[in-house]
């Protein structure tokens, strides 16, 4: 399995995950004109809208899920398309909000860092969701594991080894990944490791307090509380999110 993905998990929920998504292309200006939930509905890159290329970088995803592919491999085959079709470094891109072109920042290597790493990491987040609720009755709790990162964020650190059960409230919104480049993950937890964990008093079995602060969506005015420690876009379920557009699809 290639870097940065969701280990102990086949690539077929991932699959279904991102599947869901580009049966519902969106050429965006912006990745705020997609928000939260929004995004396991449809799928979007930012600065694509009046650029062919969002089935590509779509159908490029969907290659490196079901075949493997590290950031470098994935990038190595993309960019080439990119770049003949004119998506590459500084260009106009359409604002559908306005009708206008606007000149913008199109693709480029930290570009596609981001757009390979985000879309792994929900993809597999929301296919593991899929196991987790399959597996639930067997393996009721998760535990949230901050993985290392070169610039941690303090609540995730301050997360790590809260257990709770699958159902909590609290995964509704923290289920990560909680931001951009977050390494962190959940891991499943039986009723006898819970115990023995608990007695050991390694895990924490409450629900860590909530600070909600306010943000304001640029493109659409509309002001959204976002829970403190997690960015702007993320404070969402991915896979409930999943299981949602599922079941309307359905």
């Amino acid at each position: 399995m290639p870097q940065l993905l969701v280990r102990n998990i086949t690539p077929e929920d991932a699959l279904k995950a991102l599947q869901t998504r580009l049966q519902s292309p969106s050429p965006e200006f912006s990745w705020l004109d997609l928000f939260n939930q929004e995004h396991s509905r449809a799928f979007t890159v930012a600065k694509t809208a009046g650029h062919d290329v969002l089935g590509d970088i779509g159908k490029s995803l969907e290659e490196a899920i079901r075949n493997g592919e590290t950031l470098e491999m994935w990038q190595r085959k993309l960019i080439p398309t990119l770049q003949d079709k004119g998506w590459w470094g500084t260009g106009p891109a359409l604002d559908p909000a306005t009708g206008e072109m606007v000149e913008s920042r199109l693709g480029s290597v930290r570009r596609l860092d981001i757009i390979y790493d985000t879309n792994m990491r929900q993809s597999y987040a929301a296919g593991r969701w899929l196991e987790i609720e399959r597996n639930k009755k067997d393996v009721p709790y998760l535990m949230y594991k901050h993985n290392f990162s070169l610039h941690p964020r303090k609540e995730h650190e301050a997360w790590d080894g809260t257990c709770l059960p699958v159902d909590d409230p609290w995964w509704l919104t923290h289920y990560p990944p909680n931001a951009w480049k977050c390494h962190c993950t959940v891991i499943p937890v039986s009723r006898t490791m819970f115990d023995r964990l608990d007695k050991s008093g390694r895990i924490r079995t409450q629900a860590p307090n909530i600070t909600w602060v306010d943000f304001e969506n640029k493109r659409s005015g509309e002001i959204v509380r976002v829970p403190k420690g997690i960015d702007p876009g993320f404070g969402y379920n991915a896979g409930v999110a999943l299981l949602e557009a599922l079941k309307a699809a359905a």
